[in-house]
């Protein structure tokens, strides 16, 4: 398996997708109204060799909500937590300003803009680097920033894997790559 470095410590698998946390939440509560499509795309993903990389604000997030439904926070810990499973992608503490500033400017998630601000992280840090995708159930609150990034967006498709993109700076009706993403909610 081929690695890209981003830093001395830290490292990103040739295929890999950064992971919202309502993915983490569907599949790990059997009650989730999203659990079958969340958990079908965990087991997509594991077959075509793709690594799931979990930002910190994601854990805590995800642990936070299967924690406050009784459900599935001690099996997500342990799948977090056993090496091949996941990467658990160290944040960088100048990644937080800017994805505070999206999130109040563009009235959306937190965690949402950190993942995009990641994105860019990784694609300033790494441009050898394809394609950074992100798996969402909810695109809603990364399409609204389209127009203002400064590289694509790419969303994984959560039936087929394809990676749509998305180009920054076209606005709300960006052109986008194949077929559209399925919106979901949380």
């Amino acid at each position: 398996m081929h690695f890209y470095a981003l830093s001395p410590s830290a490292s990103l698998p040739a295929r890999f997708v950064l992971l919202d946390t309502n993915i983490i939440v569907g599949n790990f509560n059997p009650r989730d109204d999203h659990h079958d499509v969340a958990s079908g795309f965990m087991g997509r993903l594991a077959s075509q060799g793709y690594i799931p990389v979990l930002g910190v604000s994601v854990i805590v997030e995800a642990h936070g909500m299967l924690k406050s439904r009784g459900r599935g926070y001690e099996e997500f810990l342990s799948w977090a937590c056993t090496p091949g499973q996941a990467l658990l992608m160290p944040e960088d503490p100048e990644l937080v300003d800017p994805a505070k500033n999206f999130a109040v400017h563009f009235a959306i998630d937190f965690v949402d803009a950190f993942l995009t601000n990641l994105m860019r992280d990784i694609r300033t840090r790494c441009p050898l680097i394809p394609k950074v995708p992100i798996a969402t159930l909810d695109t809603k609150d990364f399409l609204r920033q389209i127009g203002h990034l400064d590289c694509p967006l790419e969303l994984m498709d959560l039936e087929t894997l394809e990676i749509n993109q998305y180009m920054g700076g076209q606005g709300p009706g960006a052109k986008k790559s194949k077929t559209p993403m399925r919106r979901g909610s949380r």
